[in-house]
């Protein structure tokens, strides 16, 4: 165990002789409590203390002790780092991996927290009165794996307000060099309706950059999430591990626009690249390929042919289509259902100027998609999945080689049960460009769900550098981690979703889906506590929340109220939903039901027969089961016979 003071060079630094007071006290106060817990001081480094014990319980009960001990304390502040390694003494000194590690893990800790790495955690977390969580994984320096590190939970110890992201797995490594994030850009017209001619064009240029296979570029989504934040660029360059950041600015009047742009470099805070330009609406896309062309240019790099024509390349022809087109991409990123109907009207007008077009084909398949699965109802579904794949394969009859919608109609096709085939074309989707956030979320939940862990772990890294304060995205990093088993990760991307959209029902749900999964039950029940008012009785993860929340009181009749006829036939239509209802059921000790839910959702594609038989705690009821355990061989062998 290495512990140290929080401040204490600073504090050398400016107050020399309350420095030294403040190491005395230390050493009174952790030297009796190490001795107490059958510990050994090795040796103090510095305002640091190392230390062993003969077991991580005891390590961790003394750290536990340590902080209570300090919580209320004003001028001690310490934090802990625990590992479980070989120490070696020699020459009076003491080495090994015991040494290195736990110092490493703890200069990653904040005031007052306890860090401690994966064996410690297993050697603790069945222990009565430890709590323990997954943070990241993180690697140290000298350690040639990456290592698990998870926070031990202290009462009465108030965590920064920073800790939150810590619990994610965020990329480690140094910035790119050419990495970088456009900031939205912002509307300087009088009118305020020109707002998504400004998020449009953000959203346009970080698509042309993400093109470009030599630049990392962050995620439309991550970047809308620093709109009219006040931090400055060094911040907001390090929380997105990017190096360069584009901001810029709108003004349209009429047809008339005047766009500016600058390039800077985050770490070094300086301008690398900036440029003012004038034109009509008719310029646009010349605007839009004469920025990011200038911003390769800025950064040395050089385009291929092929990159340079993507750039060239106008997916849509007609300026005023184009700006329809803007204005539904906006409504479409609010998710309602009236901003989704707008979007769709929006489309349709775009489509009757320019005729046949794969960017708006595709844009009105992702729409009725996503209309089909938010709103309640088999027959609106089917519907909107219908009308949904014939886009997608509009689109795909003029551009064969079309990312977006060859991922779409994939996802589609899972949907509508064809497992193989959507599988199939959404893995071609992630290969044609790697940099799709949306296919990467549809890849890397599919493939998870079918119990192919390795492809979705590489797909679910890169998404993750990309898109890191997209709430979906950390829905699927949470689907993923939870279809394997890692209730720790799992909670962790699904908490930083909810801290992400606290109002959304997905994130509501699946977080405290997770939490009961871990016994934290009253917990979860206080995350679906809503007022009757703010249950939408048209959206499906409303309804299927509702109904967790008395299964888990087991309130039968209560739970029943949500468990309509409407979602039922809706679920029918959907594996995530059936899977989700079979544990409903589980809960409220009807396992018939359950095991036909279950069975729906294995028919539907949902194809991962160790998440189903041996991890969800919901299902634990039915495992004795015959019907249970037939489902579960059936399931095996489909799985063993999936080829993608």
């Amino acid at each position: 165990m290495f512990t140290d003071i929080v401040g204490y060079t600073a504090l050398m630094g400016k107050d020399e002789q309350r420095a030294i007071r403040l190491l005395d006290k230390n050493l009174s106060i952790q030297k009796p409590l190490i001795e107490q817990h059958q510990g050994k001081l090795l040796k103090e480094i510095g305002d640091g203390l190392l230390c062993s014990f003969n077991s991580a319980i005891q390590a961790v009960k003394c750290a536990i002790e340590i902080q209570d001990k300090l919580k209320d304390d004003s001028e001690l502040n310490i934090k802990v780092g625990i590992h479980i390694g070989d120490v070696l003494f020699r020459d009076g000194d003491v080495f090994g991996d015991g040494v290195n590690i736990s110092s490493r893990i703890e200069s990653l800790a904040s005031s007052g927290e306890i860090l401690v790495s994966e064996g410690v955690y297993n050697s603790v977390k069945n222990q009565a009165g430890i709590r323990a969580e997954f943070v990241k994984e993180e690697t140290l320096k000298n350690v040639e794996k990456p290592v698990e590190i998870y926070k031990v939970q202290v009462e009465g110890i108030e965590i920064p307000e920073t800790a939150p992201q810590q619990l994610i797995r965020e990329p480690t490594r140094p910035p790119d060099k050419a990495s970088i994030v456009v900031l939205p850009f912002l509307n300087v017209s009088s009118d305020p309706e020109n707002e998504y001619f400004a998020d449009g064009l953000t959203e346009e240029i970080t698509a042309d950059l993400s093109g470009i296979e030599a630049i990392r570029v962050i995620s439309r989504t991550t970047a809308m999430r620093f709109k009219g934040a006040d931090k400055d660029l060094r911040t907001i360059g390090n929380e997105l591990n990017v190096r360069y950041v584009l901001e810029g600015s709108v003004r349209k009047v009429e047809d008339k626009l005047r766009i500016t742009a600058q390039l800077i470099d985050a770490g070094e805070d300086v301008h690398v690249w900036s440029e003012k330009y004038n034109g009509t609406l008719e310029d646009v896309f010349e605007i839009q390929e004469r920025v990011s062309t200038a911003i390769a240019q800025a950064l040395k790099v050089e385009l291929s042919p092929t990159e340079e024509g993507q750039l060239a390349h106008r997916p849509v022809e007609d300026a005023r289509a184009y700006s329809l087109y803007l204005q539904a991409r906006g409504e479409y990123g609010q998710q309602t259902q009236e901003s989704l109907e707008r979007a769709m009207r929006h489309l349709d007008s775009a489509l009757s100027i320019v005729g046949e077009s794969a960017l708006l084909y595709t844009s009105l398949g992702q729409i009725h998609f996503l209309y089909g699965s938010l709103m309640l109802g088999a027959r609106v579904h089917h519907q909107h999945l219908e009308q949904a794949e014939e886009f997608a394969r509009k689109a795909l009859e003029l551009e064969a080689d079309s990312p977006a919608a060859d991922g779409l109609l994939g996802f589609i096709l899972y949907d509508r049960f064809e497992t193989e085939e959507g599988l199939r074309r959404m893995k071609r989707a992630v290969n044609l460009n790697p940099d799709d956030v949306g296919n990467l979320n549809s890849a890397v939940l599919t493939f998870s769900m079918c119990a192919k862990d390795e492809e979705a772990a590489e797909w679910l890294e890169h998404l993750l550098e990309a898109d890191p304060l997209n709430a979906w995205t950390r829905f699927i990093a949470g689907e993923h981690h939870l279809f394997a088993g890692r209730f720790d990760q799992a909670q962790a991307h699904f908490r930083r979703g909810y801290e992400l959209e606290p109002l959304g029902p997905i994130t509501r749900t699946s977080y405290a889906q997770v939490l009961a999964y871990s016994g934290q039950v009253d917990q979860a029940l206080e995350i679906l506590n809503l007022s009757k008012d703010s249950i939408s009785p048209d959206m499906v993860w409303d309804m299927i929340g509702q109904a967790l929340r008395y299964a888990l009181m087991e309130d039968g009749a209560r739970a029943r109220q949500f468990l309509t006829e409407d979602l039922r036939s809706d679920a029918r239509t959907d594996m995530l939903y059936s899977w989700l209802l079979a544990e409903c059921y589980a809960l409220l000790g009807e396992s018939d039901e359950a095991v036909d839910w279950l069975r729906n959702a294995v028919e539907g594609g949902f194809l991962n027969p160790r998440f189903f038989s041996q991890v969800d705690p919901f299902f634990e009821p039915l495992r004795g089961m015959s019907e249970f355990q037939d489902l579960m061989n059936h399931l095996q062998k489909r799985w063993a016979a999936l080829r993608v």
